[in-house]
Formats: C-alpha cells, structure tokens, sequence
C-alpha cells in the first residue's frame, strides 16, 4: 500500500486510522558516551529539548556505563523503566526491535533471537534537581551578558560611575580574545 503525505502528515489511501502520533526520539548506545563531554552533550541535549524521548541500549548482560551509572547516583539523569527483549535490527545496525517472549512469531524474528544478544531499552530523563540547576545557570550566563556594560549611570560622584568588577571582567575577556585570535 503507498503512502502519501499531506501537509507533513502520512496519509493512507482508504484507511482512517484511529489515531496518529508523531515524536521525536533518541537513541544513545554505550559507544556514545564514552567521556564526561560527551555526557555533558548528552544532558545539554535533554535540557534543551525536553520534549523529545531518549533510550539508552546496552547489552543485557553486559557491564553498564560507569558514565551514566555516575550521573544517575548523583541524581542527574533518571533512568526508571527498563524494557528487555530487544534485538538490533538485521537491517540497520542503529535500530533495535522488541520481539516478544516466544520468540517471534515470523522465521526472520526467530533467527535475530537465536543470534542474539538481547538488549535493555531503558528511558533516560533529567531530573527536576539537575533541570534546575541548568535553569539557574543559563539566567546567570544571561544577566551576565546583559549586565556586562562598567558604566553606570545612577546616583554616583559626578552623576557617571565605573563598576570596577565588570571593568575587570570586561578587560580580562578583551584580553583572552585578543590573545586567541593571535595564536
């Protein structure tokens, strides 16, 4: 049956289905994250784009990512549901499937369980502490780009005034800036 698409929605040439969904979702396999920048993209990533699902594979009965494990002992990333029985797809090595139980009920199914392995989906989410936590830092990194002029213009001695700690500020990245673009 050939699909359509109409304003960015599939259609289905005589069928209505009941309902349609569409979201976005990530995955994230251990050969991902491999140092804490990674992990720190990673989180970014969920921060920035909340609405959208992360799953993180990993063999079943292999060693789990000290990187995530870390991060989720320090309350960062929530990882609360664990689904087993997935199998990565024969045909695309970044896809996994989730064959039940018995096996499958299709010959190609019951040959991608025999080969194995199983792999564990398990939800990733950022937890209200660490979502508050970029919150207050992305406000900070704000005011300071806003509040990064020295000249103040208030009630001072000669009606003009220099806050001397943003003119340090300013200064030391006018230097830092300069000194890169030489090098």
């Amino acid at each position: 049956m050939a699909m359509e698409r109409k304003e960015g929605l599939p259609v289905f040439p005589n069928i209505i289905p009941d309902k349609m969904e569409i979201s976005e979702f990530h995955i994230i396999e251990k050969a991902d994250i491999q140092t804490a920048d990674d992990l720190n993209e990673l989180i970014l990533l969920m921060f920035n784009h909340p609405e959208r699902s992360y799953y993180y594979f990993e063999k079943k009965e292999g060693p789990p990512n000290e990187l995530l494990e870390n991060s989720k002992c320090r309350g960062e990333i929530l990882m609360n549901v664990t689904e087993f029985f997935y199998y990565k797809h024969p045909n695309n090595d970044r896809d996994y499937i989730k064959i039940q139980r018995d096996g499958g009920q299709f010959d190609w199914e019951k040959e991608v369980v025999k080969k194995g392995p199983m792999f564990v989906r398990i939800k990733l989410e950022l937890s209200e502490k660490k979502k508050r936590a970029l919150e207050v830092y992305q406000k900070i990194e704000i005011e300071k780009k806003v509040d990064a002029n020295p000249i103040e213009l208030k009630p001072n001695f000669m009606g003009l005034g220099i806050d001397l700690f943003k003119m340090f500020r300013m200064v030391k990245n006018w230097l830092g800036k300069s000194r890169r673009s030489r090098d």
